[in-house]
């Protein structure tokens, strides 16, 4: 009776280890089948602080295989001298460190507001540039012209195919 109750223990932990075995090798083999698509996070904001303080926030952030693209953005770069505000109903940030903004973009500071349908930063070179139309709006001028080139660092835009408004103060 005893030799019997050994052997069917034996078996029974043998069968166990088996089932054991055979089931770490069906869940790697799924594992090794997942595909990643992408993550998401809802009602988001960002911050980061180096030289400049960045704080971005927005309604959704996916995370996909290659880029991570935002909804709703809206960003502001605080400076000991100036904070610039940067909305976009569509953000884009890649491996290659560009970042490009489309849709209802507007860059706004001190007395400056750019608006265009898309924007791109490059990270690295600390430029942003565009080929669409822009309209730059401070208080006393409206400009309109297309390919935007902005160098960050040293603050210098160029805008080609311009058109210029001028408002003076009415007298009197």
């Amino acid at each position: 009776m005893k030799k019997k109750a050994l052997i069917y223990t034996f078996i029974f932990g043998i069968t166990a280890l088996i089932i054991n075995l055979i089931n770490n090798r069906l869940e790697k083999s799924k594992i090794k089948n997942l595909n990643y698509k992408e993550a998401r996070i809802y009602d988001f904001t960002l911050v980061s602080k180096n030289s400049k303080k960045l704080i971005v926030k927005g309604k959704i952030l996916i995370d996909k295989i290659n880029y991570i693209e935002g909804k709703y953005i809206n960003a502001d770069i605080v400076e000991p001298d100036k904070t610039i505000n940067i909305k976009a109903y569509t953000g884009k940030f890649d491996k290659k460190k560009l970042v490009e903004l489309q849709d209802n973009v507007i860059v706004s500071t001190k007395g400056l507001n750019l608006l265009t349908s898309r924007l791109i930063f490059n990270i690295k070179k600390n430029i942003a540039y565009n080929n669409q139309t822009n309209k730059i709006i401070t208080k006393n001028m409206k400009t309109f012209g297309k390919h935007l080139f902005i160098d960050l660092k040293k603050e210098k835009i160029i805008l080609k195919k311009v058109k210029t408004q001028v408002y003076g103060e009415k007298n009197g």
